[in-house]
């Protein structure tokens, strides 16, 4: 895997609003294609960091532009939201001097209110983590701790936003291999301030030193599952409860280990509480594959998934590099997309069965491979999320999002919607 792959993978504030997003008429991403293509402003360089739906099937972006936070609301149909920020878009320097930007997007469960996490640079040589919070409007909400966002010093950039009750907010920071830094859970209150219950003046550290947090999410019981890796681990999971410490029901001391796979992409969690995990994995030719590995809620490989709780596939092109993915609530089945290379960088979307066969209903074999733009490059571009749209039919469209970049190394955001067969949604876009 390449290391502009990885940077790209590493992972939004308001004051500061340009004019109405542009929509780029590109032949690849015209309206009726089933793909969007967005820029903050006719020349600005943007890329996606994380998204959600809201409450109201609204498509929510998390976005760097400018060097800064950057949000996207779209309608469910593709559309610019006009309601939300300006023309749907909203920019927010965490510090004007520097730079700053998100890596994980939620939702308030109760309130809607739109939740960024990442980093913001403080001074040439120090750069902490960053906590934003906008109201549905898009504006800064300005109850939290008075400017809307928080930085602390100290844990490093937030690769996880994970809302508790009664409003606190669990961030999941990485720390890169080797590191004498070990990653760290941060708890903030509802009003933006460090809560002092949790861990050491808000902060848990993990202790497990040399690991690096790549995703996290939180089950029904309010534990905090948290996938990374090591040098001396490729696949790691590791479990905690509300309060940050550690869920010793899980694993051996809380923690998981599979040698299998060389980069952590992803994690989701199925209906019945178990864990799928996606990433990287090299065939004997050396070349990459989408990689997944199926646990149960105790942590325990399921032995009828794949081949022994773990299945690998290229999607039947050499050289696909995994990235996100989710799993339908419905039908179990899992999505995973990233890239693949034939000289130009294509989407690669997977579809797979509870069972971790790949699904052959979906597109030919169960892949399908999307040119964004007509000209790709390779560096810094790919999918960071997949979303199911729920339809009135009962079936569910397949959204993924990320960053295109063209020939001139200016990158967009993408999103490109399909049907559940795999075919783009021609009803999608303006």
């Amino acid at each position: 895997m390449s290391k502009n792959w990885k940077w790209f993978r590493a992972g939004l504030l308001t004051l500061l609003v340009f004019g109405a997003a542009v929509l780029i008429p590109l032949a690849a991403a015209q309206a009726g294609t089933g793909i969007v293509l967005t820029s903050f402003t006719p020349t600005s360089s943007d890329t996606a960091r994380g998204s959600f739906l809201d409450a109201q099937g609204r498509i929510v972006v998390a976005a760097q532009s400018a060097g800064h936070f950057a949000v996207l609301r779209y309608l469910p149909d593709g559309a610019l939201d006009t309601t939300f920020g300006n023309g749907g878009k909203v920019i927010t320097p965490v510090n004007k001097n520097f730079w700053d930007g998100p890596r994980a997007a939620a939702p308030e469960p109760v309130t809607g209110k739109i939740l960024l996490g990442g980093e913001a640079q403080m001074s040439p040589y120090k750069t902490d983590q960053a906590l934003v919070r906008y109201k549905t409007d898009g504006s800064l909400d300005t109850q939290f701790n008075k400017k809307g966002y928080v930085t602390t010093s100290g844990p490093g950039s937030a690769i996880a936003v994970l809302p508790q009750s009664g409003g606190k907010i669990v961030t999941v920071d990485s720390s890169w291999y080797g590191s004498s830094s070990p990653p760290n859970l941060v708890r903030y209150t509802s009003a933006g301030k460090l809560d002092t219950t949790f861990g050491i003046g808000g902060i848990v550290q993990t202790g497990i030193v040399g690991a690096r947090a790549t995703c996290a999410t939180m089950d029904s019981q309010g534990k905090i599952l948290v996938l990374g890796g090591a040098a001396w681990a490729n696949f790691l999971l590791v479990r905690f409860n509300s309060d940050g410490s550690r869920d010793t029901t899980f694993g051996q001391d809380g923690m998981v280990i599979t040698n299998f796979g060389l980069y952590q992409t992803s994690l989701a969690l199925d209906a019945d509480g178990s864990i799928v995990v996606c990433g990287n994995v090299h065939d004997d030719a050396g070349s990459c594959r989408f990689g997944l590995a199926r646990y149960s809620s105790l942590g325990t490989l399921d032995t009828n998934f794949g081949s022994g709780g773990l299945a690998a596939t290229n999607l039947g092109r050499p050289g696909t590099y995994p990235g996100p993915m989710a799993i339908h609530p419905g039908s179990g089945k899992i999505v995973a997309a990233g890239v693949t290379d034939d000289g130009r960088y294509h989407l690669a979307v997977g579809r797979f069965n509870p069972d971790g066969s790949l699904d052959d209903t979906f597109g030919t074999g169960g892949a399908v491979f999307t040119l964004i733009l007509s000209e790709e490059v390779r560096q810094g571009w790919g999918p960071v999320s997949v979303l199911f749209q729920p339809q009135l039919d009962g079936t569910s469209k397949i959204l993924v999002l990320g960053t295109a970049k063209d020939e001139s190394m200016r990158s967009y955001v993408f999103l490109a919607r399909y049907n559940p067969d795999g075919t783009l949604d021609e009803t999608f876009g303006p």
